[in-house]
């Protein structure tokens, strides 16, 4: 007995060898020692995070390394699994560079079915952009995705493909049309039927159209009218649709009227505005009434059109406007002008604009002081 102990445990005896002893011990100060070593460096790390987040005193969640894995991998079952079965919050966590799982989808061209589970449980994730400011819809054009792909993102939101700009100044739909643009020009001289008919051009359309057979918007022109567009891509849609000058949408306005509504995306093209555009092709059109009784010059005027950026060519289309009452406001046109500013502002931050309007209140200024002076006696009709 002398080469055995007893230890007794739990009233059952166990006999163990000496070497056993020993071993067992070593085990434990080994497995304390390294448990000791682990968390005192999450500690380190704790603390570095915290000390990298300034005050917040919290540590920046990240998504998990597997949900990555398993779309890197194309295990599509398991993507959907946990799409499904987890957390909508946790779904919408970035990666270090703030890529979501939406832009790893794009760019391992995820099936559809899947980017739309994702968009149904977490639509917001399509309007998410990376430290670069690039949103999965910049992915998704890059990297030629699927045209179903593409629409979904579009649905989820329509700003995305417009509205939005990645650090090099580029938005999705920029992107496109820089691609395609020299074809496009190529294919029109040929025939307007064929460039309509080109699939490339089809995808083009769907940036401003995504739902298909939408009766309140009645041709991309309208939809083109009120977004954010590159150069030389506006004046190539009033020549392609401008049969559809003339048509009213859901709310009476015709594209004329839709483009006076939003200054900032009036001076997106290049020359030309998209008012003295559409006006040099149809000049027309500047009498069209709204149904709330509007002219164009009257909606220009509220939403801040600066005096050379169309409204000097509709007021001498329409020189009677500068006469009328507001029907909406019941305000004089120069009243209408200086008391549009803060809607425009309103305007203008809830859609997200990285452009914001420059020079408001001098722009303001100069148009009020053309209308008096073109006719004094306008004064009279706030009395």
């Amino acid at each position: 007995m002398s080469h055995y102990s007893y230890f007794e445990l739990y009233g059952i005896e166990y006999v163990v060898s000496s070497p056993h002893i020993w071993l067992c011990v070593m085990v434990a100060l080994a497995s304390t020692y390294f448990m000791g070593h682990h968390f005192f460096r999450k500690a380190k790390q704790s603390q570095a995070s915290i000390r990298q987040g300034g005050n917040k005193g919290t540590v920046p969640k990240l998504i998990s390394s597997y949900k990555i894995d398993a779309i890197i991998n194309r295990k599509w079952k398991q993507v959907l699994e946990f799409i499904v079965f987890d957390d909508p919050s946790e779904l919408a966590l970035p990666d270090k560079k703030g890529h979501t799982i939406l832009h790893h989808m794009c760019l391992f061209r995820a099936p559809i079915e899947v980017v739309q589970m994702v968009l149904w449980q977490c639509p917001e994730l399509a309007s998410q952009a990376n430290t670069d400011g690039e949103l999965p819809l910049h992915w998704a054009v890059r990297l030629s995705a699927p045209s179903e792909s593409i629409r979904s993102l579009l649905m989820a939101d329509r700003l995305t493909a417009t509205s939005f700009w990645d650090k090099e100044g580029h938005s999705p739909v920029s992107l496109f049309w820089d691609r395609y643009k020299n074809r496009y020009m190529d294919i029109y001289w040929k025939g307007e039927e064929k460039l309509l008919a080109l699939r490339a051009w089809k995808r083009l359309i769907m940036f401003f159209q995504p739902q298909e057979d939408n009766e309140s918007v009645p041709s991309p022109l309208h939809a083109a009218a009120d977004s954010i567009c590159p150069p030389a891509l506006f004046p190539l849609l009033i020549q392609v649709y401008r049969d559809q000058l003339r048509v009213a949408d859901e709310t009476g306005r015709n594209p004329l009227q839709i483009a006076c509504s939003d200054p900032v995306s009036n001076r997106s093209t290049d020359l030309r505005t998209k008012i003295q555009n559409i006006l040099k092709e149809d000049a027309g059109s500047a009498h069209h009434v709204d149904n709330q009784g509007r002219t164009a010059f009257m909606i220009a005027m509220e939403a801040g059109i600066a005096w050379n950026e169309g409204l000097k060519e509709l007021f001498e289309l329409t020189p009677y406007s500068g006469t009328l009452t507001d029907p909406v406001t019941g305000l004089p046109p120069f009243l209408l002008v200086a008391t549009g500013a803060s809607h425009r502002m309103e305007k203008v931050q809830q859609r997200k604009r990285a452009v914001m309007l420059e020079n408001c209140s001098e722009k303001s200024l100069e148009t009020i002081f053309r209308l008096l002076k073109s006719n004094p006696s306008c004064i009279e009709m706030i009395y």
